[in-house]
């Protein structure tokens, strides 16, 4: 365990050959920065706030087996952005300190606080091959943008994503394997990205989403359309290829191909 007050400049990087680094202590930023896991796992504790000011702050693991867990409060209007094939847990709330925006631009951010995500003005990007996932029951009102990444429900319970999703590419909604749901209920999705619905566990699609124009593939699990316009334009249409798809409503105009 290190403690520290440091100013840092460039890096804070997880030694190789130490079982767990775990850092406490305020840290500062004075130029954009990266923290770092390599080998073994990482926690920056809740003593471990960080001040980013305006300066980027990268998180960025290269090993997925190594997690990088940071708990500490975040205030600062720089971009955040986890990069690396890791699993990256936040905790902390930054509700109220964080102003920047998010990007998930490779591995997987694991977000277990409603706020961890800062103010909900500047919204969150999710890369192609990356993934957001919300823990147990977590309700999640920020503002996504997913380019054919991966929005996923991590426990039991039904996660939800309430601030809006705007899809392009190749996009996955991953229910839990252990069953848990992911809701979208109270903002639409937008845009021409595709949505392949996997894993087990419900989707429900609950508010109209005219502004959808991209097709959905139930794969496994439910797909589960509560109002009428929630899978989008009719055109191009929703495939079962494996899932369920189950209607709740009348006056959903979908083209439906079943295989």
């Amino acid at each position: 365990t290190r403690s520290a007050g440091d100013v840092i400049g460039l890096l804070i990087k997880a030694l190789v050959g130490v079982a767990v680094l775990t850092f406490s202590g305020p840290i500062t930023l004075s130029a954009d920065s990266m923290i770092s896991s390599s080998a073994n796992p990482f926690t920056l504790d809740a003593a471990a706030t960080i001040n980013q000011g305006g300066n980027a702050l990268t998180f960025y693991g290269n090993l997925g087996v190594t997690p990088l867990v940071v708990n500490g409060v975040i205030t600062g209007s720089g971009q955040i952005n986890k990069t690396g094939a890791n699993t990256m847990t936040l905790s902390s709330n930054n509700a109220a300190t964080v102003t920047g925006s998010a990007v998930v631009s490779a591995g997987t951010l694991l977000v277990t606080n409603a706020g961890a995500l800062g103010n909900t003005a500047a919204g969150t990007t999710v890369a192609s091959g990356a993934t957001l996932s919300l823990q147990n029951g977590l309700t999640l009102a920020e503002p996504l943008t997913v380019n054919g990444g991966t929005l996923a429900n991590n426990g039991v319970g039904t996660a939800t994503f309430s601030g809006g999703i705007a899809l392009s590419g190749a996009c996955v909604f991953n229910t839990a394997p252990s069953g848990g749901n992911i809701s979208v209920t109270t903002q639409p999705l937008t845009g021409a990205g595709s949505i392949a619905k996997t894993s087990l566990g419900d989707l429900i699609l609950g508010v109209d989403s005219p502004a959808f124009t991209g097709t959905v593939s139930a794969q496994s699990g439910v797909l589960r359309v509560d109002t009428a316009a929630a899978l989008g334009a009719a055109s191009p249409g929703t495939s079962v290829d494996g899932g369920t798809l189950q209607i709740n409503v009348t006056g959903a105009s979908e083209e439906v191909t079943m295989s």
